[in-house]
């Protein structure tokens, strides 16, 4: 999923991205990871889980 939105999302601006050139552009992307879970913490239960 991560490298099928890298190559959806982000590769196609990467130009845009390294320039800035659009300052709603990064937060839009963020925006669509985080729809698709793809900021999410994830923490090994044997290191105590979520909420060590």
């Amino acid at each position: 999923m991560c490298l099928d939105f890298l190559k959806a999302e982000v590769h196609p601006h990467l130009d845009a991205i390294d320039a800035m050139k659009d300052p709603e552009l990064m937060p839009k992307l963020v925006d669509k990871a985080g729809e698709l879970g793809l900021l999410g913490l994830s923490v090994p239960e044997e290191f105590g889980g979520m909420w060590c």
